[in-house]
């Protein structure tokens, strides 16, 4: 269930939670990055917290709304708008059954992916599993093995898509009848392309389920329209993540997503309060964000604030950071040192000159940008970090953090329950969001299960 107890409707729900979204805006509505260059940290209120150690081990936002007043409202407010899926449901002896090699992480999500799917196949007549997204056929296999269904996994990567071949051979050769890789970009209108698939493959499968695990983007838009048209499709098995790379539209300060709401209801709440203003990239990436412990605050608040001045030094010098690498600064290593941080802040990003190069005396070319690589001046930076080190942002910062933090499962939940709407409003009442991962092993654990 994802409708707090607070509402009674779909509809007083998801109004009164964009209400809040617009309101609080100022707490979300732009890269982490940029926090320096809002006015964020200014709206925060230390009324009460004069003495109050926000860096204590275990200090929790409530302990911080119980001094101060405003918080208290906030945190009222997002309250409100909480649901508890309750526990994770701890399944020992299912990890322990795989013979394959695969991480922690992928062993978990599988294994209980698979019981589930197990599960909602027997309950809904499938007797074969459609996976969105199948990637190196870890789930696949795992799913075969446990229950001799009929696979058909599709990758939009060639490459992927042979790997998961080569693992096949080499650890499951005895699957190779029933469990099928095929190199297709999914879209909406993959209707017809699944059905050959499943003709040439599986000519007597009985109804499929549509799985995918952590599927990206708009991908579990598409899956739940395709699970909607095709009529051999009894149910569906999705894992969402990746929200902020949904397609989307950008005109000045406004945003709109191609499949971001999705729900009728929401649709016109959305227009309504103009949530293209809001409800951007930066919403649904604090959505995404997995949860962190308050246990090292004071380690979050340094590296947040340390690349505030990195970004706020390139917008007051016009230039254009670029990460070099995937981890542009490894913040384990540099001890909350920003002399550390700095040094290899020069190595993990490039800076370019934000102008263009005016080409006008040269007929029939356009201007271009300038391509010269610029070098970090670390005294400047030493002295934004002076500016901004102090105990009083530092506190700040902490509580937006925790804030943040607060914020992110009422913003994961809105988007996920926007769908469940979209799903209830074509006419099918047997379908929920249920938590069927340890959120500590796997952040993204909510699922939307569905049937017709």
């Amino acid at each position: 269930m994802s409708l707090p107890e607070t509402f009674e409707t779909p509809h007083e729900y998801f109004e009164e939670a964009v209400q809040f979204f617009r309101e609080y805006q100022h707490l979300y509505n732009f890269p982490n990055t940029k926090l320096l260059l809002t006015d964020c940290l200014d709206r925060i209120d230390l009324d009460g917290l004069d003495t109050f150690d926000v860096f204590e081990i275990g200090t929790t936002l409530e302990a911080v709304a119980d001094k101060n007043l405003s918080i208290r409202r906030l945190l009222d407010r997002i309250s409100r708008l909480s649901v508890d899926y309750g526990s994770f449901e701890n399944k020992e002896d299912l990890e322990s059954m795989v013979d394959a090699p695969m991480g922690v992480k992928k062993m978990h999500e599988v294994t209980y992916l698979v019981n589930e799917i197990q599960d909602f196949c027997e309950e809904t007549g499938c007797d074969t599993v459609v996976d969105f997204g199948s990637g190196l056929g870890y789930l696949d296999e795992l799913l075969f093995a446990k229950s001799n269904f009929n696979v058909l996994g599709l990758e939009g990567s060639s490459d992927k898509q042979a790997r998961a071949q080569e693992r096949q051979m080499k650890y499951h050769e005895n699957s190779s009848r029933k469990v099928k890789y095929i190199t297709h970009v999914i879209t909406e209108h993959s209707d017809e392309h699944i059905k050959e698939y499943l003709a040439k493959e599986f000519s007597d499968q009985k109804g499929f389920c549509i799985t995918g695990l952590h599927v990206c983007a708009d991908l579990p838009i598409h899956a739940i329209n395709l699970f909607l048209k095709m009529a051999d499709a009894k149910s569906i098995i999705l894992l969402s993540c990746c929200y902020n790379r949904m397609a989307c539209d950008t005109l000045g300060d406004k945003q709109k997503f191609k499949n971001f709401p999705v729900s009728h209801t929401l649709k016109g709440l959305y227009e309504k309060y103009k949530g293209y203003k809001f409800l951007k990239v930066p919403f649904l990436r604090l959505a995404t964000q997995p949860p962190r412990t308050a246990e090292c605050l004071r380690d979050l608040v340094f590296n947040l604030l340390a690349r505030c001045v990195i970004e706020l030094y390139t917008e007051r010098n016009y230039c254009i950071l670029k990460r070099r690498h995937r981890k542009a600064v490894k913040t384990k290593k540099i001890e909350n040192d920003f002399e550390s941080y700095i040094n290899q802040a020069c190595k993990g990003f490039e800076l370019s000159c934000k102008y263009l190069l005016c080409s006008s005396k040269i007929e029939n070319t356009r201007p271009r940008k300038c391509e010269c690589e610029l070098k970090f001046d670390f005294e400047e930076l030493r002295n934004l970090w002076r500016e901004f080190s102090n105990e009083c942002t530092f506190k700040k910062a902490a509580i937006f953090i925790l804030i943040q933090l607060h914020l992110q499962p009422v913003f994961e939940n809105f988007v996920l329950y926007d769908r469940l709407v979209y799903v209830k409003e074509q006419g099918l009442a047997n379908c929920k969001i249920k938590k069927i991962l340890n959120e500590a092993v796997s952040p993204r654990c909510f699922a939307l299960l569905a049937s017709k």
